[in-house]
């Protein structure tokens, strides 16, 4: 069963753009974390 509110089709066109764009966030996200933990590794390094 499906939440009435997703049978609507604006949000099924809401909910598909975000699902698409998705893999640019996680690219995005997984860049940045990468270098956060390369930066405290650093800085926990250099102690």
């Amino acid at each position: 069963m499906m939440p009435k509110f997703l049978k609507r089709k604006w949000v099924k066109q809401a909910i598909m753009s975000l699902w698409s764009k998705r893999d640019d966030y996680c690219g995005k996200c997984s860049q940045i974390l990468t270098t956060i933990s390369e930066g405290l590794t650093y800085s926990a390094c250099a102690k």
